[in-house]
């Protein structure tokens, strides 16, 4: 079994964040085609869910939590 603290997985969180952060700004580039744009926003919101998941297990004090 593998351990993490609550505060590695505030460091993940934050990766999670930044990370969907630089997806949103890459998509709002002038640059980026319409297909880029797309996926760009489709990985930043997955991002964004993964993060938001991990802080709710953290916000409810859940102690385990399952890979499926």
């Amino acid at each position: 079994m593998i351990k993490l603290t609550t505060t590695e997985i505030t460091w993940i969180i934050g990766e999670l964040d930044r990370n969907a952060a630089i997806n949103t700004n890459a998509a709002a580039s002038t640059e980026a085609s319409t297909i880029e744009k797309g996926l760009l926003n489709l990985k930043a919101e997955n991002l964004t869910s993964m993060s938001n998941k991990l802080q709710e297990a953290l916000d409810g004090g859940d102690k385990r939590i399952a890979i499926i």
